[in-house]
Protein backbone atom coordinates (compact mmCIF):
# COMPACT_ATOMS: atom_id res chain seq x y z
CA UNK A 1 0.00 0.00 0.00
CA UNK A 2 1.21 3.43 -0.80
CA UNK A 3 0.43 7.08 -0.10
CA UNK A 4 1.44 10.18 -1.33
CA UNK A 5 1.18 13.77 0.35
CA UNK A 6 1.78 15.16 3.70
CA UNK A 7 -1.40 15.26 5.59
CA UNK A 8 -2.43 17.10 9.35
CA UNK A 9 -3.29 13.69 10.06
CA UNK A 10 -0.09 12.30 9.83
CA UNK A 11 3.47 12.12 11.69
CA UNK A 12 7.18 10.94 10.75
CA UNK A 13 6.90 7.72 8.87
CA UNK A 14 3.77 7.78 7.58
CA UNK A 15 1.96 7.40 11.29
CA UNK A 16 -0.73 8.84 12.89
CA UNK A 17 0.85 12.00 15.34
CA UNK A 18 -3.20 12.57 17.54
CA UNK A 19 -0.74 13.42 20.28
CA UNK A 20 0.76 16.56 18.32
CA UNK A 21 -2.09 18.08 17.72
CA UNK A 22 -1.92 20.69 19.53
CA UNK A 23 -5.61 22.11 20.43
CA UNK A 24 -7.75 20.73 17.29
CA UNK A 25 -9.43 22.76 15.55
CA UNK A 26 -13.66 21.90 16.38
CA UNK A 27 -13.65 20.32 12.77
CA UNK A 28 -11.97 19.21 10.34
CA UNK A 29 -11.49 17.80 6.77
CA UNK A 30 -10.05 15.27 4.69
CA UNK A 31 -10.10 14.38 1.08
CA UNK A 32 -8.45 11.62 -0.66
CA UNK A 33 -8.19 8.97 -3.46
CA UNK A 34 -7.17 5.32 -3.81
CA UNK A 35 -7.17 2.52 -5.94
CA UNK A 36 -8.73 -0.88 -5.27
CA UNK A 37 -6.22 -3.59 -5.17
CA UNK A 38 -9.00 -6.10 -6.40
CA UNK A 39 -12.52 -4.87 -8.12
CA UNK A 40 -15.36 -4.41 -5.66
CA UNK A 41 -18.69 -6.28 -6.43
CA UNK A 42 -21.81 -4.62 -5.80
CA UNK A 43 -22.45 -6.78 -2.87
CA UNK A 44 -19.07 -6.05 -1.67
CA UNK A 45 -19.34 -2.21 -1.70
CA UNK A 46 -22.72 -1.98 -0.49
CA UNK A 47 -21.17 -4.31 2.87
CA UNK A 48 -18.13 -1.62 3.30
CA UNK A 49 -20.63 1.23 3.04
CA UNK A 50 -23.19 0.18 5.61
CA UNK A 51 -19.87 -0.34 7.74
CA UNK A 52 -18.81 2.55 7.11
CA UNK A 53 -22.05 4.47 8.01
CA UNK A 54 -22.38 2.64 11.73
CA UNK A 55 -18.56 3.76 12.29
CA UNK A 56 -18.84 7.19 11.13
CA UNK A 57 -22.42 7.51 12.94
CA UNK A 58 -20.56 6.49 16.02
CA UNK A 59 -17.60 8.81 15.34
CA UNK A 60 -19.94 11.75 14.55
CA UNK A 61 -18.17 11.70 10.74
CA UNK A 62 -19.94 12.63 7.88
CA UNK A 63 -19.17 12.66 3.87
CA UNK A 64 -19.44 11.58 0.49
CA UNK A 65 -17.69 8.17 -1.26
CA UNK A 66 -17.27 8.01 -4.81
CA UNK A 67 -16.66 4.80 -6.69
CA UNK A 68 -15.84 4.47 -10.23
CA UNK A 69 -14.45 1.77 -11.56
CA UNK A 70 -10.84 0.86 -10.18
CA UNK A 71 -10.96 4.17 -8.30
CA UNK A 72 -12.13 5.83 -4.86
CA UNK A 73 -12.90 8.82 -3.82
CA UNK A 74 -13.80 9.99 -0.40
CA UNK A 75 -14.68 13.20 1.35
CA UNK A 76 -14.54 12.93 5.00
CA UNK A 77 -15.55 15.70 7.84
CA UNK A 78 -16.09 15.77 11.78
CA UNK A 79 -13.99 16.53 14.93
CA UNK A 80 -10.15 16.28 13.85
CA UNK A 81 -9.62 13.67 17.06
CA UNK A 82 -12.02 11.58 15.41
CA UNK A 83 -11.47 11.70 11.87
CA UNK A 84 -7.55 11.39 12.63
CA UNK A 85 -8.52 7.74 14.19
CA UNK A 86 -10.74 7.21 10.77
CA UNK A 87 -7.65 8.04 8.62
CA UNK A 88 -5.57 5.40 10.42
CA UNK A 89 -7.43 2.73 9.79
CA UNK A 90 -8.01 3.51 6.15
CA UNK A 91 -4.39 3.60 5.91
CA UNK A 92 -3.94 0.15 6.97
CA UNK A 93 -6.85 -1.02 4.67
CA UNK A 94 -4.99 -3.64 2.48
CA UNK A 95 -7.96 -3.52 0.18
CA UNK A 96 -6.61 -0.17 -1.56
CA UNK A 97 -3.24 1.53 -2.80
CA UNK A 98 -1.82 4.35 -4.17
CA UNK A 99 -4.03 6.31 -1.14
CA UNK A 100 -3.38 10.48 -2.17
CA UNK A 101 -4.61 12.89 -0.42
CA UNK A 102 -6.19 15.77 -1.89
CA UNK A 103 -6.79 18.12 0.80
CA UNK A 104 -7.12 18.47 4.56
CA UNK A 105 -7.65 21.46 6.49
CA UNK A 106 -9.53 23.03 9.69
CA UNK A 107 -13.19 23.56 8.50
CA UNK A 108 -15.86 26.07 9.86
CA UNK A 109 -18.80 23.60 8.47
CA UNK A 110 -19.57 20.56 7.37
CA UNK A 111 -20.24 20.86 3.69
CA UNK A 112 -21.94 16.68 4.02
CA UNK A 113 -23.28 17.41 7.15
CA UNK A 114 -26.80 15.16 5.77
CA UNK A 115 -24.77 12.19 5.21
CA UNK A 116 -23.26 9.76 7.26
CA UNK A 117 -21.40 8.76 4.33
CA UNK A 118 -22.97 8.54 0.83
CA UNK A 119 -22.03 6.46 -2.11
CA UNK A 120 -22.22 8.31 -5.19
CA UNK A 121 -21.47 7.92 -9.18
CA UNK A 122 -21.03 8.99 -12.64
CA UNK A 123 -24.99 8.52 -11.96
CA UNK A 124 -25.87 10.22 -9.21
CA UNK A 125 -22.55 13.24 -8.72
CA UNK A 126 -23.05 16.78 -8.55
CA UNK A 127 -20.33 17.98 -9.86
CA UNK A 128 -21.52 21.82 -8.70
CA UNK A 129 -21.98 20.39 -5.38
CA UNK A 130 -18.45 18.46 -4.81
CA UNK A 131 -16.62 22.01 -6.78
CA UNK A 132 -18.62 24.29 -3.92
CA UNK A 133 -16.97 22.04 -1.31
CA UNK A 134 -13.92 21.94 -2.53
CA UNK A 135 -13.66 25.53 -3.33
CA UNK A 136 -14.86 26.07 0.62
CA UNK A 137 -11.71 23.34 1.82
CA UNK A 138 -9.52 25.79 -0.61
CA UNK A 139 -10.66 28.58 1.04
CA UNK A 140 -9.95 27.47 4.53
CA UNK A 141 -6.24 26.56 3.98
CA UNK A 142 -6.57 23.11 2.74
CA UNK A 143 -5.59 21.58 -0.36
CA UNK A 144 -8.30 20.95 -3.12
CA UNK A 145 -6.90 19.71 -6.47
CA UNK A 146 -10.13 17.94 -7.11
CA UNK A 147 -11.85 17.68 -11.20
CA UNK A 148 -15.39 16.05 -11.36
CA UNK A 149 -16.40 16.38 -15.11
CA UNK A 150 -19.78 14.78 -14.55
CA UNK A 151 -23.21 15.99 -15.44
CA UNK A 152 -25.54 13.67 -14.44
CA UNK A 153 -28.44 14.31 -11.77
CA UNK A 154 -27.78 15.05 -7.72
CA UNK A 155 -29.13 12.39 -5.77
CA UNK A 156 -31.51 13.68 -3.33
CA UNK A 157 -30.08 14.64 0.27
CA UNK A 158 -32.45 11.93 2.22
CA UNK A 159 -31.53 9.13 0.24
CA UNK A 160 -30.44 6.35 2.58
CA UNK A 161 -28.76 2.61 1.40
CA UNK A 162 -30.44 1.14 4.03
CA UNK A 163 -33.84 0.12 4.17
CA UNK A 164 -36.98 1.47 6.70
CA UNK A 165 -36.77 0.50 10.02
CA UNK A 166 -40.05 1.82 10.63
CA UNK A 167 -42.52 -1.09 12.48
CA UNK A 168 -45.27 -1.99 9.71
CA UNK A 169 -48.45 -0.68 11.29
CA UNK A 170 -50.04 -4.34 11.24
CA UNK A 171 -47.18 -6.00 13.93
CA UNK A 172 -49.66 -5.32 16.48
CA UNK A 173 -52.24 -7.78 15.30
CA UNK A 174 -49.56 -10.30 14.11
CA UNK A 175 -48.30 -10.32 17.75
CA UNK A 176 -51.86 -11.65 18.70
CA UNK A 177 -52.48 -13.65 15.95
CA UNK A 178 -48.97 -15.87 16.41
CA UNK A 179 -50.94 -17.22 19.93
CA UNK A 180 -54.32 -17.88 18.71
CA UNK A 181 -56.01 -21.22 18.23
CA UNK A 182 -55.33 -21.11 14.25
CA UNK A 183 -52.05 -21.05 13.15
CA UNK A 184 -52.72 -20.33 9.47
CA UNK A 185 -54.13 -16.70 10.74
CA UNK A 186 -50.72 -15.62 11.42
CA UNK A 187 -48.76 -17.67 8.30
CA UNK A 188 -51.10 -15.40 6.13
CA UNK A 189 -50.30 -12.17 7.48
CA UNK A 190 -46.47 -13.23 7.27
CA UNK A 191 -47.02 -13.74 4.05
CA UNK A 192 -48.34 -10.40 3.00
CA UNK A 193 -46.24 -8.16 4.87
CA UNK A 194 -43.04 -10.36 3.69
CA UNK A 195 -44.86 -9.12 -0.05
CA UNK A 196 -44.31 -5.42 1.10
CA UNK A 197 -40.16 -6.01 1.95
CA UNK A 198 -37.08 -5.90 -0.28
CA UNK A 199 -35.17 -8.52 1.92
CA UNK A 200 -35.53 -11.53 4.55
CA UNK A 201 -33.31 -8.81 6.93
CA UNK A 202 -35.88 -5.75 6.13
CA UNK A 203 -38.35 -8.36 7.15
CA UNK A 204 -36.75 -8.91 9.92
CA UNK A 205 -36.78 -5.32 11.80
CA UNK A 206 -39.95 -4.35 10.50
CA UNK A 207 -42.21 -7.07 11.49
CA UNK A 208 -40.38 -10.54 13.12
CA UNK A 209 -38.36 -8.51 15.77
CA UNK A 210 -41.27 -5.67 16.30
CA UNK A 211 -44.07 -9.06 16.86
CA UNK A 212 -41.31 -10.52 18.78
CA UNK A 213 -41.45 -7.21 21.35
CA UNK A 214 -45.17 -7.24 20.70
CA UNK A 215 -45.13 -10.64 22.54
CA UNK A 216 -43.35 -9.55 25.56
CA UNK A 217 -45.41 -6.36 25.80
CA UNK A 218 -48.54 -8.24 25.88
CA UNK A 219 -47.01 -10.62 28.53
CA UNK A 220 -45.76 -7.76 30.62
CA UNK A 221 -49.69 -6.75 30.38
CA UNK A 222 -50.99 -9.97 31.68
CA UNK A 223 -53.02 -10.12 27.89
CA UNK A 224 -50.97 -13.63 27.20
CA UNK A 225 -48.87 -16.10 29.30
CA UNK A 226 -45.77 -17.09 28.76
CA UNK A 227 -46.68 -20.04 26.80
CA UNK A 228 -48.36 -17.93 24.45
CA UNK A 229 -44.71 -15.97 23.95
CA UNK A 230 -42.86 -18.93 23.39
CA UNK A 231 -45.50 -20.45 21.22
CA UNK A 232 -45.44 -17.12 19.38
CA UNK A 233 -41.52 -16.98 18.81
CA UNK A 234 -41.91 -20.57 17.39
CA UNK A 235 -44.05 -19.70 14.86
CA UNK A 236 -42.36 -17.06 13.85
CA UNK A 237 -39.31 -19.00 13.93
CA UNK A 238 -41.12 -21.34 11.55
CA UNK A 239 -41.91 -18.56 9.38
CA UNK A 240 -38.62 -17.23 8.48
CA UNK A 241 -37.34 -20.91 7.84
CA UNK A 242 -40.16 -21.37 5.63
CA UNK A 243 -39.33 -18.20 4.07
CA UNK A 244 -35.83 -18.84 3.71
CA UNK A 245 -36.45 -22.25 1.79
CA UNK A 246 -38.74 -21.28 -0.75
CA UNK A 247 -36.94 -17.55 -1.41
CA UNK A 248 -33.49 -16.73 -0.04
CA UNK A 249 -30.70 -17.04 -2.08
CA UNK A 250 -26.83 -16.85 -0.47
CA UNK A 251 -24.50 -14.57 -2.47
CA UNK A 252 -21.54 -16.06 -3.34
CA UNK A 253 -18.59 -13.82 -2.65
CA UNK A 254 -15.27 -14.22 -4.30
CA UNK A 255 -13.22 -13.49 -1.39
CA UNK A 256 -13.84 -15.70 1.76
CA UNK A 257 -15.90 -13.59 4.22
CA UNK A 258 -15.13 -14.45 8.07
CA UNK A 259 -16.10 -16.90 10.34
CA UNK A 260 -19.14 -16.62 12.76
CA UNK A 261 -20.46 -18.68 15.50
CA UNK A 262 -24.15 -17.55 16.25
CA UNK A 263 -26.22 -19.25 19.53
CA UNK A 264 -28.22 -17.85 21.77
CA UNK A 265 -27.21 -17.64 24.70
CA UNK A 266 -26.36 -20.64 27.07
CA UNK A 267 -29.98 -21.26 28.61
CA UNK A 268 -31.62 -18.93 26.61
CA UNK A 269 -35.35 -20.73 25.64
CA UNK A 270 -36.07 -17.84 22.87
CA UNK A 271 -33.81 -18.60 20.17
CA UNK A 272 -36.09 -16.51 17.27
CA UNK A 273 -33.00 -13.83 17.27
CA UNK A 274 -30.00 -16.78 16.23
CA UNK A 275 -32.35 -17.98 14.03
CA UNK A 276 -32.91 -14.66 12.24
CA UNK A 277 -29.04 -13.53 12.38
CA UNK A 278 -27.74 -16.92 10.77
CA UNK A 279 -30.63 -16.29 8.18
CA UNK A 280 -28.83 -13.24 7.24
CA UNK A 281 -25.53 -14.01 7.65
CA UNK A 282 -26.06 -16.74 5.53
CA UNK A 283 -27.44 -15.32 2.93
CA UNK A 284 -25.08 -12.73 2.78
CA UNK A 285 -22.22 -15.15 2.32
CA UNK A 286 -20.71 -15.20 5.66
CA UNK A 287 -19.42 -18.74 6.74
CA UNK A 288 -21.43 -18.88 9.44
CA UNK A 289 -22.30 -21.93 11.88
CA UNK A 290 -25.24 -21.70 14.31
CA UNK A 291 -25.47 -23.90 17.14
CA UNK A 292 -27.50 -24.44 20.56
CA UNK A 293 -25.41 -24.65 23.20
CA UNK A 294 -26.89 -25.72 26.35
CA UNK A 295 -24.17 -24.06 29.18
CA UNK A 296 -21.07 -22.35 28.95
CA UNK A 297 -18.85 -25.32 28.80
CA UNK A 298 -20.84 -26.34 25.45
CA UNK A 299 -19.99 -22.93 24.08
CA UNK A 300 -16.78 -22.78 25.31
CA UNK A 301 -15.82 -26.66 23.43
CA UNK A 302 -16.91 -25.00 20.16
CA UNK A 303 -14.68 -21.79 20.45
CA UNK A 304 -11.63 -24.03 21.44
CA UNK A 305 -12.59 -26.60 18.62
CA UNK A 306 -12.54 -24.11 15.62
CA UNK A 307 -11.14 -21.00 14.97
CA UNK A 308 -14.09 -17.85 14.39
CA UNK A 309 -13.38 -14.61 13.81
CA UNK A 310 -16.64 -13.41 15.36
CA UNK A 311 -18.95 -14.59 18.37
CA UNK A 312 -22.75 -13.59 18.43
CA UNK A 313 -24.78 -14.16 21.21
CA UNK A 314 -28.81 -12.90 21.72
CA UNK A 315 -30.65 -12.93 24.52
CA UNK A 316 -34.73 -13.43 24.01
CA UNK A 317 -36.13 -11.22 21.30
CA UNK A 318 -39.56 -10.54 23.71
CA UNK A 319 -38.43 -9.94 27.17
CA UNK A 320 -35.55 -7.51 28.34
CA UNK A 321 -34.20 -9.78 30.46
CA UNK A 322 -31.98 -7.21 32.08
CA UNK A 323 -31.32 -9.77 35.56
CA UNK A 324 -29.24 -11.67 32.73
CA UNK A 325 -27.03 -9.28 31.86
CA UNK A 326 -24.57 -10.28 35.08
CA UNK A 327 -24.63 -14.12 33.77
CA UNK A 328 -23.96 -12.60 29.98
CA UNK A 329 -21.09 -11.41 31.32
CA UNK A 330 -19.79 -14.38 32.50
CA UNK A 331 -20.39 -16.44 29.31
CA UNK A 332 -18.95 -13.91 27.70
CA UNK A 333 -15.48 -14.10 29.49
CA UNK A 334 -15.35 -17.82 29.63
CA UNK A 335 -16.08 -17.65 25.80
CA UNK A 336 -12.92 -15.35 25.25
CA UNK A 337 -10.61 -17.40 27.72
CA UNK A 338 -11.89 -20.47 25.90
CA UNK A 339 -11.85 -19.52 22.06
CA UNK A 340 -8.72 -19.99 19.47
CA UNK A 341 -8.92 -16.93 18.30
CA UNK A 342 -7.43 -14.83 21.07
CA UNK A 343 -9.11 -11.39 19.42
CA UNK A 344 -12.36 -12.92 19.20
CA UNK A 345 -14.99 -10.09 18.22
CA UNK A 346 -18.14 -10.35 20.34
CA UNK A 347 -21.66 -9.27 19.42
CA UNK A 348 -24.66 -9.16 21.30
CA UNK A 349 -28.06 -8.98 20.82
CA UNK A 350 -31.48 -9.41 21.83
CA UNK A 351 -34.09 -7.17 23.83
CA UNK A 352 -32.35 -6.16 26.14
CA UNK A 353 -29.71 -4.28 24.11
CA UNK A 354 -32.60 -2.99 21.31
CA UNK A 355 -34.13 -0.98 24.42
CA UNK A 356 -29.99 -0.24 25.62
CA UNK A 357 -27.68 -0.43 22.60
CA UNK A 358 -25.04 0.90 25.41
CA UNK A 359 -25.04 -2.11 27.92
CA UNK A 360 -22.72 -4.43 25.43
CA UNK A 361 -19.75 -3.11 27.43
CA UNK A 362 -21.63 -3.90 30.82
CA UNK A 363 -21.23 -7.68 29.98
CA UNK A 364 -18.15 -7.44 28.10
CA UNK A 365 -19.07 -7.47 24.41
CA UNK A 366 -17.20 -5.80 21.33
CA UNK A 367 -20.69 -4.69 20.29
CA UNK A 368 -24.61 -4.22 20.19
CA UNK A 369 -26.97 -5.10 17.27
CA UNK A 370 -29.96 -4.14 17.75
CA UNK A 371 -31.56 -5.59 15.00
CA UNK A 372 -30.86 -8.54 12.32
CA UNK A 373 -30.90 -5.90 9.37
CA UNK A 374 -27.79 -4.51 10.72
CA UNK A 375 -25.75 -7.75 11.64
CA UNK A 376 -24.13 -7.81 8.06
CA UNK A 377 -22.46 -4.57 8.26
CA UNK A 378 -21.66 -4.71 11.58
CA UNK A 379 -19.14 -7.58 11.89
CA UNK A 380 -17.98 -6.21 8.34
CA UNK A 381 -16.96 -3.59 9.86
CA UNK A 382 -15.57 -5.17 12.78
CA UNK A 383 -13.60 -8.55 11.46
CA UNK A 384 -14.63 -7.99 7.22
CA UNK A 385 -10.61 -6.78 6.67
CA UNK A 386 -8.77 -10.06 8.74
CA UNK A 387 -9.42 -12.75 5.86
Amino acid sequence: MSTTSASMFEGRGGRLATGSLVAPPRLATLVYRSRCVEPWSAQALRRMVDAAQLRNREESITGLLICEEDRFFQWLEGPSDRLARIWYSIRQDPRHTDIEILGDAPSPVRFFGDWDMKLATRQTLNPEAVRLAAAGLAASGGVAVVDFPYDRPWSRPDERLDPSLTEHPRVGELARLLFAADPDLASLLIDELHLGTDSMAQLCATVFEPAARGLGDLWMHDECSEFDVTLGLGRLQGAVRSLSSTTSQRVLSASRLPSVLVAPVPGERHTLGATLDAEVLWQAGWDMRCELPATDAALGKLLASQWFDALDLSLSAAFEREHWLPRLARTIAFARASSRNPALAVVVGGRAFFERGDRHAQVGADAACPTALRIDPLLFGMVGTTV
